[in-house]
């Protein structure tokens, strides 16, 4: 990427919900998903190359947002393995220096794929138009098995329990989280674990392994 493509004007963007931010976020998606470090597009921030900014001027996220990217990982013409591309992001991300960041990253893509097993064929696209069938054959063939790493992401999130309880960055605030990003995570892992109790295809970690 050259340097002049780094950042983009604010004027570019109508506002977080239009067509020239989710352009240049799947545009944005082809250079990691060719080196496979989609990892990388996952946690990217505003120092990343891989950062797309999804506000006008009043942005404080400096984050990609994952339940975006995944979208756009469902919608995709392109014949990729989801399964293997979003297990092997995450092994990556258990590997970051940053892991707490890692951490709830990982949780993010979690999240964002059961929500969107559940709520896919609602969602709005300002440029991908597919209809309700189509996304219910693409949704039934995307399955992802999250057994595979949940070990390895129990230990790392047992063993960083400290670390996170004093991180204070985004979610993890004071004003919102008593325990910073500890809480925001484990939260987060109730409420997906608790929501998707009774779906058979449900592979993650859950609350009660935790507490």
């Amino acid at each position: 990427m050259k340097e002049n493509e780094k950042k983009y004007p604010i004027d570019c963007f109508i506002d977080h919900f239009k067509f020239p931010y989710e352009e240049r976020l799947k545009k944005m998606m082809l250079e990691p998903l060719r080196k496979n470090e989609l990892h990388k597009f996952f946690m990217a921030d505003s120092n990343s190359d891989y950062y797309v900014l999804r506000y006008q001027k009043e942005d404080t996220s400096q984050i990609n947002n994952v339940l975006d990217i995944m979208v756009l990982l469902f919608d995709t013409d392109e014949e990729y393995e989801v399964h293997d591309l979003i297990i092997n992001s995450i092994k990556e991300m258990l590997f970051e220096s940053d892991i707490n960041r890692a951490l709830l990253t990982i949780v993010g893509v979690v999240y964002s794929y059961y929500y969107i097993k559940q709520e896919y064929i609602n969602l709005k696209s300002e440029t991908v138009s597919i209809d309700n069938e189509l996304r219910k054959k693409r949704i039934s063939h995307k399955n992802v098995d999250f057994s595979l790493i949940k070990n390895q992401f129990l230990q790392k999130l047992l063993s960083n329990r400290d670390s996170l309880i004093k991180d204070k960055r985004w979610g993890g605030v004071e004003w919102n989280s008593k325990n910073g990003n500890w809480e925001v995570i484990i939260d987060s892992i109730e409420k997906i674990s608790m929501k998707y109790k009774d779906d058979e295809n449900y592979t993650f970690v859950k609350f009660s392994e935790i507490v």
